[in-house]
């Protein structure tokens, strides 16, 4: 996948790029302010983003997760503040709180490579990563949808 991070803490940007270039995943840009991250999804091809909620210019990354929306790329929050962050998602994938570990961060890639690549969620999401309410109801409805396994037993 090809992953932006909008992130305004130059720390912790630093330390996403190795998570997602470890999980064998392309890193295609970090913005760390509204502008930088909404000129980037409009001209660079983005499957994946990490959105802080706060931003170097004040904007929330709400407005980026929208915008992330509309050009077809998942976005998933990564925020201290989980109050922040509305209750549509902005149309998010889901949230990561911080401070986190790497685990959540790749199992989050991982989780939304395989959705992307079978089209639907149909797996419980990794822990740490909380679904949006959006994403929770593809994974509800896919898991309605699958017929019960039945059993064959020989000779029964």
């Amino acid at each position: 996948m090809r992953v932006l991070i909008v992130e305004d803490d130059m720390v912790i940007a630093g330390n996403l790029g190795p998570i997602i270039t470890r999980a064998g995943h392309d890193l295609v840009g970090l913005a760390a302010d509204k502008g930088s991250a909404i000129a980037l999804l409009r001209s660079t091809r983005v499957d994946f983003a990490f959105i802080d909620i706060h931003l170097l210019d004040g904007w929330t990354g709400v407005d980026v997760a929208r915008v992330a929306g509309e050009e077809g790329a998942v976005a998933v929050f990564t925020t201290a503040n989980r109050s922040l962050v509305p209750a549509d998602f902005a149309g998010a994938c889901g949230v990561i709180e911080k401070p986190y570990r790497d685990e959540p961060i790749e199992a989050a890639l991982a989780y939304v490579a395989a959705r992307l690549a079978d089209g639907r969620a149909a797996a419980p999401p990794p822990p740490g990563l909380e679904l949006s309410p959006q994403w929770a109801k593809r994974l509800n409805a896919t898991r309605r949808a699958r017929p019960a396994a039945t059993e064959s037993r020989p000779g029964v």
